[in-house]
């Protein structure tokens, strides 16, 4: 007589893998919520640096001038060339332009202009989401829009 082996798991062994199973979906959601903020800004950051290249390139092919005017509450920008409006952008997710001093924008402090060359000039920003920052600058020599920094904020 002939005794087969039965193959299988036991149950500790399933209740161990169900354990570490819930450990790691339980751990998985808060782990991902302190990646959110820095992930939103630099995001944010490089949507900003391509539409100042995208700003840079329009004036220069039509040879007239452009402006990124950013809102009030620095949650979001206008693209202008030649004083029509090529692209609205909102940044959402609570992250914030300001100025690199940690000003709010107004009226006048608001706007980063291209000229026909292609050459940006104005005012140097931070791109943030509560701690989270990064910085984009405005390159004298060369007029580009360069991200210079990130950091937290202590």
């Amino acid at each position: 007589m002939m005794l087969s082996k039965q193959a299988g798991y036991t149950l500790t062994e399933l209740l161990v893998v169900l354990m570490l199973l819930t450990l790691m979906t339980a751990i998985g959601p808060v782990a991902l919520q302190k990646l959110l903020p820095g992930m939103a800004v630099n995001s944010a950051a490089q949507t900003l640096q391509a539409d100042l290249q995208t700003l840079r390139v329009r004036s220069l092919t039509s040879g007239s001038m452009g402006e990124l005017r950013i809102e009030k509450n620095g949650r979001g920008y206008i693209l202008l060339v030649a004083e029509q409006i090529i692209r609205r952008r909102s940044l959402g997710n609570a992250v914030r332009i300001r100025s690199v001093d940690g000003e709010e924008y107004g009226n006048e402090d608001s706007i980063i202009t291209a000229d026909a060359s292609g050459r940006l000039s104005g005012l140097s920003l931070r791109v943030e989401r509560g701690k989270r920052v990064k910085s984009i600058q405005i390159n004298p020599v060369f007029g580009t829009a360069e991200i210079v920094s990130a950091y937290v904020e202590q």
